[in-house]
């Protein structure tokens, strides 16, 4: 085996040009890949953040009337009993009309329990400025990204609310007045960017209902199970409305699919890119070397260990071209860290840098190259050293 390994490395040496070629193929065919598959891993991994950790969880409850409802501290407690919880945090949500100087919009207000928001989601990690909410604060608020520009307001800003609500026939109206304690980075426009966040007790209080809550977000060990984790919590609330994340972020789910077939179809490309002109280059390159394979076969070599020489040509230009393309990916895929593919309003597509995003593309370019080298090795292999060495 040795003999045939050396034999096809020396047969790739004495053609340099089309060793070269044949190289640089696979090295851009896979250093190109690379990033791409890493980038749209990262707008994956940056949608599940902004659009799930952010926004819905990986399950939402709500009430089956789109209100509110009554008893979510003791669903939430039996929800987080399941073994694939990882956290469960209740809001209160209402829209109102906020004003600030002269500045006024219309929003949503959410009442959350910072502690446990950041427990499950790192609520007091995303702070652009400012401070999170703490136990004693007269008050406070954490402003959404956009909403903060729409108000100009900042830290230190006291924002004025006014939130209507039915009560019977009639339409009410209770208004506070919220101090800015921080300001949320931007998540590229998905739902917190415009929301102003307040503690649940306090907006409770307004409204006079202790008890009555609008949703609990449940964060899982796994997101691609909510469809499995939503029909045992449906069990645990048959009064209430369960949707999975996808059913209630449909964008998400929506641009997660076209991701998929985004780097489904960049792969097809890929492949097909590499191995025309590899499948081409060693078909030209066997043709060439007709005499040589020819006074192989004449010494005694087999028909297979002709076509083994061949496909281990084959096997040297995919090992090598699959560790310079390796690192030409990496090299890119930095450049894209320091020079990002996407940024808006905070949502930044950085390139995923895992294992999963270089192994599969080289597994897929190192296999095509193979395969590209099995018709060239099976027509060198019936190569007819009489008729060659007469032809030459």
């Amino acid at each position: 085996m040795r003999v045939l390994f050396y034999l096809a490395y020396r047969t790739l040496v004495r053609s340099r040009v089309s060793f070269v070629l044949l190289l640089a193929a696979v090295t851009a065919g896979l250093g190109f890949q690379i990033p791409n598959t890493a980038n749209i891993e990262g707008y994956t991994a940056e949608l599940r953040e902004k659009g799930l950790s952010r926004d819905t969880g990986h399950v939402r409850v709500t009430a089956k009337s789109g209100g509110t409802f009554e008893g979510a501290e003791a669903l939430a407690a039996r929800i987080t009993q399941e073994p694939f919880v990882r956290a469960a945090t209740i809001r209160l949500v209402h829209v109102g009309s906020f004003f600030h100087g002269e500045r006024t919009t219309s929003a949503s207000i959410a009442g959350i329990d910072p502690v446990a928001e950041d427990r499950a989601a790192g609520f007091c990690q995303e702070l652009a400025e400012g401070r999170c909410m703490a136990a004693g604060d007269e008050r406070p608020a954490v402003l959404g990204a956009k909403l903060a520009e729409q108000l100009d307001a900042h830290v230190g800003s006291s924002i004025k609310v006014a939130l209507p609500f039915s009560a019977g026939d009639d339409v009410r109206m209770v208004s506070a007045v919220f101090r800015v304690v921080g300001v949320l980075r931007g998540s590229g426009g998905f739902r917190a960017d415009y929301e102003l966040f307040v503690p649940l007790d306090a907006l409770r209080d307004l409204f006079g209902k202790h008890r009555v809550s609008s949703e609990i977000r449940v964060f899982s060990t796994d997101d691609a199970r909510a469809g499995e984790w939503a029909k045992r919590i449906a069990e645990l609330a048959p009064d209430q409305k369960v949707e999975t994340w996808w059913e209630a972020q449909t964008f998400v789910k929506n641009a997660i699919d076209g991701n998929r077939a985004l780097s489904a179809i960049s792969t097809t490309m890929v492949v097909v890119a590499v191995m025309i002109p590899v499948l081409a280059l060693l078909y030209i390159h066997v043709l060439h070397e007709r005499r040589r394979i020819a006074t192989i076969a004449a010494l005694g070599f087999s028909r297979r260990e002709i076509f083994l020489i061949h496909l281990f040509e084959a096997l040297l230009v995919g090992g090598i071209g699959t560790v310079l393309g390796s690192g030409l990916g990496y090299a890119l895929c930095r450049y894209f860290q320091d020079n990002p593919i996407f940024s808006h309003q905070g949502f930044v597509v950085l390139p995923s840098i895992t294992l999963r995003s270089f192994l599969i593309p080289a597994l897929v370019l190192f296999a095509t190259t193979l395969l590209a080298g099995i018709v060239p090795a099976i027509l060198a292999s019936r190569a007819e050293p009489a008729v060659e060495l007469r032809r030459e």
